[in-house]
């Protein structure tokens, strides 16, 4: 129980962050690579041994987390962009309800059991996603200086949100159950970690040659910060996901933990407006992750 607790406080405090640095004006692409090495020297602290290996990378479970860290890496970088469009509630439900992905592989080539309730859960988690896609689009609309593309790729970032979400989720559940290791071994999680790092630093690297970028100590103070929250979203999650040895059942929890906490944030402290396509939405969602873990 403990870890998923921890697992729903580190995510909504990542949002938090996201949030705060706006008004830092930092370069939030550096932010992320930055954050990836502040991750893996948040693992080595965890484990008192420098968590990087040719041994675990190079075995099943390595390169398993190595794919995921190219899924990870896409997946925060629409995170951010998400939570700065459409605000922390409705990008955390359309990130949230992207289980239905990992409980559609958990079902179908995992065997873990399906009923009524998870058949039901999944509809109406596509129900709570037409809601919340629509609000988003609404924003847009309601200010003249926000209409044409810029509605569009509201929409279309409420969309990719949740598809990013939900192969991260995917890629989480996959790699917990094809680890020959202790999926909550900081190894694993670190290596993961580390192949995001290289490939955003490829991506960095680039502009900084092309004098699209300048590096700067703000970024990576606060890429070191937002990685203390990141490394213990994962590390949490894979710990769970070892405990309970089932992912359609840990997924949803989390989830359901990360929605409302993440409702009550953005409300009390961002001022966010909760319309009622957005109640709809939190509400939809929530019942749909309770009937999928039922």
């Amino acid at each position: 129980m403990l870890h998923l607790v921890l697992a729903v406080i580190c995510y909504v405090s990542l949002s938090i962050l996201v949030k705060i640095f706006e008004k830092w004006r930092v370069d939030i692409f550096q932010v992320i690579v930055f954050n990836y090495y502040g991750c893996i020297l948040n693992a080595w602290i965890t484990s008192g041994v420098f968590p990087l290996s040719p041994e675990v990378a190079l075995s099943q479970s390595g390169l398993f987390a190595i794919g995921l860290g190219a899924v990870y890496f896409t997946y925060f970088n629409v995170f951010v962009v998400s939570i700065r469009a459409i605000g922390i509630t409705a990008s955390t439900i359309l990130q949230k309800v992207a289980l239905i992905l990992t409980v559609i592989v958990a079902i179908v080539f995992y065997h873990d059991p399906v009923h009524l309730f998870k058949f039901l859960g999944i509809v109406l988690a596509l129900l709570s996603i037409f809601f919340i896609v629509n609000k988003a689009y609404d924003d847009s609309e309601a200010n003249p200086a926000t209409e044409g593309h810029f509605a569009i790729s509201k929409l279309w970032i409420g969309l990719a949100t949740f598809l990013a979400s939900g192969f991260a989720d995917l890629g989480a559940y996959l790699v917990s159950k094809a680890s020959k290791m202790d999926s909550a071994d900081p190894r694993l999680a670190a290596t993961t970690f580390a192949a995001a790092g290289v490939l955003g630093s490829t991506l960095l690297g680039i502009q900084v040659l092309r004098q699209q970028a300048k590096l700067r100590l703000k970024n990576l103070v606060a890429g070191l910060i937002i990685s203390i929250p990141n490394y213990g979203t994962l590390y949490f999650v894979l710990a769970a996901l070892h405990d309970y040895q089932s992912g359609s059942v840990v997924i949803p929890i989390i989830n359901v933990g990360i929605i409302a906490l993440s409702a009550v944030v953005s409300f009390f402290f961002f001022q966010e407006r909760l319309s009622w396509k957005n109640l709809i939405g939190i509400g939809l969602a929530i019942i749909s992750i309770l009937l999928i873990s039922a």
